[in-house]
Parts: C-alpha cells; structure tokens; sequence
C-alpha cells in the first residue's frame, strides 16, 4: 500500500486530470464499438470490433509506458512520459469525440426533415432514406418511389427506399393518391430484374393488403 501512494505522489494534477478524461473516454469508446456496433452488417461489425479492440489496446499500452516513465526516471524521461501520457490520452479523446459527432449525425437528432431530404436528393444518403420512414414522411413518397425505380442506383440505396416506403405504410393512412403512387412503384418493383427487389416489393404488397383487411375489420 505504502508503494502504491508513493507512485500516487509521483503524478500531478494534471497527469491525473488528463488519465481520467482519457479513462471515460476510452470507455465511451470501447463500448460504441463492440456493443453499439452490433446492430451493422457481420462484415462492418468484424471491423467496428477490431477498431474498438485496437483502440483501447493503444490506449492501455501507452499510458503504461507513460506511467513507467514518469514513476521510474526523472528528468528527460520523465517528462517523455508525461508526453506520451498526454498524445495517447488525448487521440482517445478525440477519436470519442468524433464518434460522439457521427452519432449525433446518424441519429438525426438535431436535422430537420428538410436537410433530410436535401441529404437523399444531393447525396444519396441511404440513413437519411430511413429515416424518412421513421418521420412518416408523405410528401418524400414520390423521391422515395423515384429511387427505388431507378436502377442505375445503388441496389442498398434502392431496397433502404422501399424500406422507408414500408415504414410510411405502417405508421399511419395514406391518402389515395399516396397509395396509388406507391402501387404503381410496387407493381413496376415487383418485374425489376434484380431479385432482391422483387421480393422486397412483393413483401410490401402483401403487407398492405394484410393492414387494409385488418383496418377493415376494425371499421
């Protein structure tokens, strides 16, 4: 015990200011990328789990080194500990910080369904396609129709759209002008040469043919 207080007193307010910034931040860190992360695809989350694992394995790594440093020797390499103490401490820091930007990003926590939609338009963005979906955004069922027809496109971007038309379908009624839109979409989906769209158009036909005899029976 005696030892341990004497390394204690060997470090600073700022060593132990810095450590323990760094501490949660790796925490943040680790636990984003092997836990959050599992909802990605298998080949993303291998990724996302060795982005993690390096990560902290960098992090425990350099402030050992820095440790030694600083408790061991005096002078020159003392203060090399305190530096490498410092960088290691703050890339995780950074890098948790980034990730915190990304989430906020993905999560479209702060955007407007405008920017949404000026996302999908400009930039093809397949997150922001689902989330039209989540919003039950009405008036993006022709641009949504619009990607999921056009097959020049990504085939991901093309099934997230009707992914986001399905999520409109389910949250609430739509007019019929909306749903002829979204039959003809299907009806055209459905003899698309790529099989993976034809069957998630088929799915969604069925789908709502089963919510209208359910909303039938409740009327």
């Amino acid at each position: 015990m005696k030892a341990i207080l004497g390394y204690a007193t060997q470090f600073n307010i700022f060593h132990k200011i810095i450590f323990a910034i760094g501490l949660i931040a790796v925490s943040i860190f680790t636990y984003y990328h092997l836990i959050i992360c599992q909802k990605h695809c298998g080949v993303v989350r291998g990724y996302e789990y060795l982005m993690g694992i390096i990560g902290m394995t960098a992090w425990i790594l350099g402030n050992i080194i820095g440790f030694i440093l600083i408790i061991k020797f005096e002078g020159l390499p003392h203060t090399l500990g305190t530096l490498i103490l410092t960088i290691t401490n703050l890339l995780i820091i950074t890098a948790t910080s980034w990730l915190f930007y990304l989430f906020i990003e993905d999560s479209f926590i702060l955007t407007t369904t405008q920017t949404i939609i000026e996302r999908v338009e400009k930039n093809d963005d397949r997150l922001a396609i689902l989330e039209l979906g989540k919003r039950n955004v009405k008036t993006s069922i022709p641009l949504l129709c619009k990607i999921a027809l056009n097959q020049n496109k990504d085939i991901n971007l093309r099934l997230n759209a009707i992914s986001a038309l399905e999520g409109i379908v389910e949250i609430s009624s739509t007019s019929d002008k909306e749903e002829k839109s979204i039959n003809s979409c299907l009806s055209q989906l459905s003899k698309d040469q790529e099989e993976y769209m034809r069957n998630a158009a088929t799915d969604l036909i069925k789908n709502i043919i089963q919510n209208k005899q359910v909303k039938e029976k409740i009327d």
